[in-house]
């Protein structure tokens, strides 16, 4: 039998709606340890993360810094949190995740020549795809909750970013690691603080530098003489022999360069005479210009009328 609608009305009045709660649930808190600097706009200087340091950290960046300390990552049951916190209680919940980085901040006394105490960590939050500041000096509860992300895209999307006023050095960050993450940077550190071999400070510059085995072969030859060797065996090629290496190595050990030489091998054939190129032909003279066909001025003007010719 279907209940009546009166029968379901009262059938939802029965359940038990849950309570509202402050508690929200974030899936992550980071600590960006690059400091921050302020940035001139032309009008005013506003305190800004650096511009190297806006790219939002991604998954491997995020799991790469719960091993070094910086951060915390709950994507099973989340980090709760209250936003009915102030600042004291939004520090002692932090620190409880993250000891060492916020047992670092509170060692930290940051005053000004006016007396005025700067906190020692900042909010950050996602804008057009890059962490910008919060503008908040003392972050509580109900800011990180505003800050954290949407609400409608559920928890394990909820991020939660800090930002260090200073930078961190990174002999104090490394003492935050877990054992665990030593294995991922050994590699790097025992590259970058190795002896090298090749350093200048380890080399011995009296040692003389042996010469190479072509070379030592061709100072033993020009020792012996005329001691025989095997025929190496010739290859094609269309350069000059001059540029052999043996060649090359006993016209640097000579005293001087007989610059007459001819650079043909004596091994190659002469050129036949009809291969050659013919010689440049003589200029043509112009026949009136030729002493050939000059005309003695002493017999007179040869085309004159007056003058009669017998055959």
């Amino acid at each position: 039998m279907r209940p009546t609608r009166s029968e379901g009305k009262v059938k939802n009045k029965g359940k038990e709606t849950p309570e509202n709660t402050n508690i929200f649930k974030v899936v992550s808190v980071y600590i960006l340890t690059c400091g921050t600097e302020y940035v001139d706009d032309g009008e005013e200087r506003s305190l800004e993360l650096p511009a190297s340091h806006t790219r939002i950290p991604d998954k491997v960046d995020v799991q790469k810094g719960e091993l070094n300390g910086i951060a915390v990552l709950r994507d099973h049951e989340g980090i709760p949190m209250d936003r009915t916190w102030n600042h004291a209680e939004l520090c002692d919940a932090l620190a409880a995740l993250l000891p060492g980085p916020f047992g670092y901040f509170e060692r930290q006394q940051i005053d000004n020549a006016d007396g005025f105490d700067h906190p020692v960590w900042y909010l950050a939050t996602i804008s057009q795809r890059r962490l910008r500041l919060v503008p908040a000096n003392y972050p509580t509860g109900a800011q990180v909750d505003y800050n954290k992300g949407a609400n409608t895209t559920g928890w394990r999307n909820n991020r939660v970013w800090i930002v260090s006023r200073k930078p961190i050095p990174k002999e104090i960050s490394h003492e935050w690691a877990s054992p665990e993450a030593q294995d991922f940077r050994e590699a790097s550190e025992s590259k970058a603080g190795g002896d090298e071999t090749n350093s200048d400070e380890d080399e011995d510059f009296t040692v003389p530098i042996e010469p190479s085995s072509k070379l030592r072969r061709s100072k033993r030859r020009s020792i012996r003489g005329n001691d025989e060797e095997p025929e190496k065996k010739k290859r094609k090629s269309s350069e000059t022999g001059i540029f052999n290496d043996d060649v090359a190595h006993e016209i640097m050990e000579s005293e001087y360069i007989d610059l007459t030489a001819t650079d043909e091998p004596a091994s190659r054939p002469p050129t036949p005479d009809w291969a050659r190129t013919p010689p440049p032909k003589a200029p043509t003279v112009d026949p009136k210009f030729s002493d050939e066909y000059k005309v003695d001025p002493s017999w007179g003007n040869p085309y004159s009328d007056e003058r009669k010719y017998t055959f």
